[in-house]
C-alpha cells in the first residue's frame, strides 16, 4: 500500500481544533520524556490560534499528567487548552456511582498493587463511596490497575495468567481505565504490558470488562464538548495519534478527522516488525484520513 504523507502545517491550515494523544505523539515514555521539537510545535499551534486538547488513555488523573509536562516546560494555557485522561473520566463515574453493573457493597478488589513508578489508584477512589478489599469475594467489581510483578513491567501477558485464573471463577465485572494494550517505556523504548491487554485476556477467558477511554465514544465526546464550548465544530477538529486501534478507530467512530503518526509510538513499532505491509494490515475502521511522519513542523 502506497501511503501519501501530509505535513502538520497542512493540518494547521485545515483545522481549528487539534486533539492530541500523548504517548507516542509528543511524549516518549517516562524515561525519555518530551519528544524533540514538541515544544516548538505546541508554540506554533498556539501562535496559529488553534485550540489544542490532549486526550490520553492514562489511568492517572489529569493533574498528575499536567505536572509531568510542566517539568519539561509545557504548561496549560501557554501550550495547550485542556488535558483529559481516562483516569479523570473514570473517577467522575466513580463519584457519580455511574457504573454499568449493580453496586451492593461499594467495595472493589484491586488487581495488582500500586505501580511504584505511577501514582496510586487511591487518588482515583479518594472522595468516592468505594473502599478497597483484598478479599475478592467481598467486592462488587475488580479495579484493573497498572500490571507489574514486584514493581517490574512485563512484556508478555502470560506472566499474569495465574492471577487471572485465580479471580475468574468469582465472575466479577472488571473496570479498566486504560484500554491501551502496551506502553513504550525505558531507554531504549520497550513495549510493556498495560491494562488493555489484561482486560482482553480476562474477556477471552469469559470475564466481563468495562473500558473507559479511547477508542470508546464517551471519551471523544467529552473532548468534542470542550471544543464546541469555544465554537469549534466537529468537522474542524482533527485527532492526531500513533495507535490505529484506539486513536484512529475512536476518532472515526465519532466522525472526527484523524491523522496517524508513523515514525514514533505504536505504529512505528508495527512498521519495524512488519515493514510497509503494516499499512496493509490496518483495518478499514482504523484507517486515518491523514498520515504524518512525526509531530514536527
Amino acid at each position: 500500500m502506497a501511503v501519501e504523507f501530509s505535513s502538520l502545517e497542512e493540518l494547521i491550515d485545515q483545522f481549528d481544533g487539534i486533539l492530541l494523544d500523548a504517548y507516542g505523539v509528543f511524549w516518549n515514555g517516562n524515561s525519555l520524556g518530551l519528544m524533540p521539537n514538541a515544544e516548538k510545535v505546541f508554540n506554533r499551534l498556539m501562535m496559529a490560534n488553534k485550540h489544542v486538547g490532549i486526550l490520553s488513555n492514562s489511568s492517572q488523573l489529569a493533574e498528575k499528567e499536567k505536572s509531568k509536562l510542566e517539568k519539561w516546560g509545557i504548561f496549560a494555557s501557554k501550550h495547550y487548552h485542556f488535558y483529559l485522561t481516562s483516569g479523570e473520566i473514570g473517577k467522575k463515574a466513580l463519584l457519580d456511582l455511574k457504573l454499568p453493573f449493580p453496586i451492593v457493597r461499594k467495595k472493589f478488589f484491586p488487581l495488582f498493587k500500586p505501580h511504584p513508578q505511577f501514582s496510586s489508584y487511591y487518588d482515583l477512589f479518594k472522595e468516592t463511596s468505594f473502599t478497597e478489599t483484598f478479599d475478592p469475594s467481598e467486592a462488587d467489581f475488580i479495579y484493573l490497575n497498572i500490571p507489574h510483578i514486584e514493581g517490574k513491567d512485563q512484556t508478555e501477558t502470560v506472566s499474569f495468567q495465574e492471577e487471572i485464573d485465580r479471580i475468574l471463577p468469582l465472575k466479577l465485572p472488571m473496570i479498566c481505565f486504560n484500554p491501551d494494550k502496551v506502553a513504550f517505556e525505558g531507554n531504549p523504548l520497550n513495549a510493556v504490558i498495560r491494562q488493555g491487554a489484561i482486560g482482553s485476556l480476562y474477556e477471552k477467558r469469559g470475564g466481563e470488562v468495562h473500558y473507559t477511554g479511547k477508542p470508546y465514544p464517551q471519551a471523544f465526546q467529552i473532548a468534542i464538548d470542550q471544543f464546541e464550548k469555544v465554537g469549534i465544530r466537529r468537522e474542524k477538529i482533527v485527532m492526531i495519534g500513533d495507535n490505529p486501534e484506539t486513536d484512529i478507530r475512536g476518532a472515526n467512530h465519532v466522525n472526527l478527522a484523524s491523522a496517524l503518526i508513523t515514525e514514533t509510538g505504536v505504529m512505528s513499532f508495527h512498521l519495524k516488525e512488519k515493514g510497509s505491509s503494516a499499512f496493509d494490515m490496518i483495518d478499514k475502521s482504523d484507517t486515518p484520513k491523514f498520515y504524518l511522519k512525526s509531530f514536527t513542523l
